[in-house]
């Protein structure tokens, strides 16, 4: 590691970028682990804990002794810069049109991160989840998680032990390996997942890919929250997400499939 760090123009820089990434998936650990994994003296990496703290990116739990992220590193910047602009497009053509919660996620280490979303003009009811939300890999295996997990390279390719599908309405059931490789399978073909049912928080999501030069860069969302006897218009909410991502899918040879 060190020899990396001297052919860097600033190595205290990466290194103190190192050790973000190391809590920033929501691990919290001690100097020692820290040390351990880094392979950096433990005074420096004291000036690193110190200054990453006074930057607010980092914090120490007193109690524990254990070093934790306060903020993440997300990339802003696409390779296809309009993709922002018309991604802000989409999301608000989708919350107008469907009624519903818009939104855009990418993914980072831990999992799908909510970047931004879109409300629809006539309010209603709220989805809980909020720029800066983590979904993590391995618990719920919802839309996007699934759509993440299927064509993001770093993505885990089998469930944690804590993943979990529904079943039904605020039903949930481990999620089984051959469950997990039947949806990673079907989202790879299609480019797209939804949800059957409704979680615990009364909210079921579809989702998109969006490929830039057939690379994995996020997905393109739409949450329902659930209503009583509303109509689940499931078809309908998929083929307008579909008339939504595939223009964001740009010098991609990838064309989605519809039910």
């Amino acid at each position: 590691m060190e020899s990396c760090s001297r052919q860097l123009p600033a190595p205290g820089l990466e290194r103190g970028v190192r050790v973000l990434r190391l809590l920033e998936d929501g691990r919290e650990a001690t100097l020692e682990q820290l040390a351990r994994a880094t392979g950096y003296p433990k005074s420096s990496l004291l000036r690193l804990l110190m200054t990453l703290g006074a930057m607010g990116l980092t914090a120490r739990d007193e109690a524990s002794k254990r070093y934790f992220a306060r903020e993440r590193l997300i990339p802003l910047r696409h390779a296809d810069a309009d993709l922002p602009a018309r991604l802000d497009t989409a999301l608000a053509a989708l919350s107008a049109c469907l009624g519903s919660t818009a939104e855009w996620w990418v993914p980072a280490r831990g999992g799908m991160v909510l970047i931004k979303r879109s409300e629809p003009p006539a309010g209603g009811a709220q989805v809980l989840a909020r720029p800066g939300f983590e979904r993590p890999w391995d618990h719920e295996f919802e839309a996007v998680v699934c759509v993440g997990a299927a064509w993001h390279d770093e993505a885990p390719q089998r469930p944690g032990p804590k993943s979990y599908i529904f079943v039904a309405d605020g039903v949930a059931r481990r999620l089984s390996r051959a469950e997990f490789a039947r949806r990673i399978a079907l989202a790879r073909q299609a480019g797209w997942a939804e949800d059957a049912h409704f979680n615990h928080n009364g909210v079921r999501r579809a989702a998109c890919a969006v490929l830039h030069n057939d690379r994995f860069m996020g997905a393109l969302a739409v949450a329902q929250c659930y209503r009583p006897g509303a109509d689940s218009g499931g078809a309908s909410v998929l083929q307008t997400l579909i008339q939504q991502a595939q223009p964001l899918c740009s010098h991609s040879s990838f064309h989605f499939q519809t039910k």
